[in-house]
């Protein structure tokens, strides 16, 4: 493992606290105030992805998106090398064809 590769343990956390809104309904939207532009600047930090952080951040801002983990779903993307510096990257799911822009 490089050390500038992000962890599987810390993608893992993020994305849990991500999700504490489903758990804490009273503080639940308090929470994803304060977490959204940590997790774009975790997003950033980790993976070096622009468009990543800003995707992490709506979802967390967006209602009933919480439980997507982006962070996660990003992590096995790096590991796989399925992006590139200024590439794109398709991955087809059945009969869709999902296009991410670096």
């Amino acid at each position: 493992m490089n050390a500038n590769e992000p962890k599987l343990s810390y993608c893992l956390i993020a994305d849990a606290i991500g999700m504490l809104s489903y758990f804490i309904p009273a503080f639940g939207e308090a929470i994803d105030v304060v977490w959204a532009p940590v997790s774009g600047i975790l997003f950033y930090a980790w993976f070096h992805r622009r468009l990543g952080a800003f995707i992490a951040t709506a979802e967390e801002i967006i209602p009933f998106t919480d439980i997507i983990p982006t962070f996660t779903i990003a992590y096995f993307m790096f590991k796989n090398n399925l992006w590139h510096n200024n590439s794109t990257v398709r991955c087809d799911i059945g009969s869709c064809c999902i296009i991410i822009f670096y």
